[in-house]
């Protein structure tokens, strides 16, 4: 009886790697994890969540297999990505940081009109604003993994700006939250819509013209009903890729690694790409003079926006701003618009 209770010992003692190797391969082996976004299917910024995703899935042996859901196509509210993450019922959530002003006016920075208005500027706001932002994710149970930016953000008409009177019957495809308060204040009547499949509003003339990168307005051939381009450079506002937290402590820690190491390298190829993007569309326009009256009526419009958010945002906002002008003066480049300093032609 002894020896027969050994012999089980021993061959238990024998299973116990390869038990333990099965539930460490049940545990971390492979993972199919969705990523919740609401871009279309032409953009660069798509482009970027595709590479991450492959990239993940070789560097993780399959660990980390991500596939991108278009929530709009399930018409799920864009400004409820976060909370679907939040939720687990996405791993990954490409969030746009404006949607999520109402939680914290800081989230809304990059989007203040003329705050930033080139990739440089833009590099240093978030910079300033980075750490603060990833801690609020952090708090929300949510894991930041990189950013991606949009590119400037311009005016595209199909009639000339002659006067301020002109403005008012004019009908301006907008996005987001921010910029139908900008294009309203400036007296102009703000149409909401989004996308590719909307674009044939904008060339069946539902409206006289938009505001949006020349990506945007390369995927809506606007060549073909508005001829008059402004270079505005109105923001470059951002997308952010976050993690579930629970879904990130699951991995390995191999696999933790590569995400990270992935991340950086997709926040460097994002704004690379989006720097390229709206530099391979410029010779697609023909850029028109800023009239000095619109110039006049914009920035006029910025100081209130930008006095509101203040009153929002608080001292935290005033110090961000302060340590912004600062690193922008130390650095040698000039002040946007928003903070005394002069607006393109």
């Amino acid at each position: 009886m002894d020896s027969f209770r050994q012999v089980k010992y021993i061959i238990l003692l024998l299973c116990v790697p390869f038990l333990m190797w099965g539930l460490w391969g049940n545990y971390y082996g492979e993972g199919n994890f969705k990523l919740a976004h609401d871009l279309y299917e032409e953009s660069y910024q798509l482009n970027i969540l595709q590479i991450f995703s492959n990239n993940l899935e070789l560097d993780t042996k399959k660990e980390i297999h991500i596939t991108t859901e278009d929530v709009n196509k399930d018409l799920w509210p864009t400004s409820e990505i976060k909370e679907a993450v939040q939720k687990g019922l996405f791993s990954f959530g490409c969030l746009y940081l404006e949607h999520l002003r109402k939680e914290d006016p800081i989230f809304e920075m990059d989007s203040i009109p003329f705050l930033a208005t080139d990739y440089e500027q833009a590099q240093i706001l978030w910079k300033v604003t980075r750490s603060y932002i990833e801690s609020k994710f952090n708090q929300s149970g949510l894991v930041y993994l990189f950013s991606i930016p949009c590119s400037p953000q311009d005016l595209y008409l199909n009639k000339s700006m002659d006067n301020l009177s002109a403005l008012r019957v004019l009908k301006i495809r907008t996005y987001g939250q921010i910029l139908p308060e900008y294009v309203s204040l400036l007296g102009m009547n703000p149409v909401l819509f989004k996308g590719p499949k909307e674009f044939k509003k904008l060339q069946e003339g539902q409206v006289d013209g938009f505001f949006g990168s020349r990506n945007s307005a390369f995927l809506a051939q606007t060549s073909i009903f508005a001829s008059y381009y402004y270079r505005l450079k109105y923001s470059l506002p951002k997308y952010v890729v976050v993690m579930n937290i629970k879904d990130f402590e699951a991995l390995s820690p191999d696999a933790k690694n590569n995400l990270f190491l992935q991340a950086k390298k997709m926040e460097m190829l994002a704004w690379r790409m989006s720097q390229t993007d709206d530099q391979r569309r410029q010779h697609l326009f023909k850029q028109l003079p800023i009239p000095e009256w619109f110039k006049k009526r914009s920035l006029e419009v910025t100081s209130t926006m930008l006095k509101e958010w203040k009153s929002r945002a608080g001292d935290l906002g005033q110090k961000l701003l302060d340590t912004y002008k600062n690193a922008l003066i130390e650095s040698g480049k000039p002040l946007p618009p928003a903070l005394g300093g002069q607006m393109d032609s």
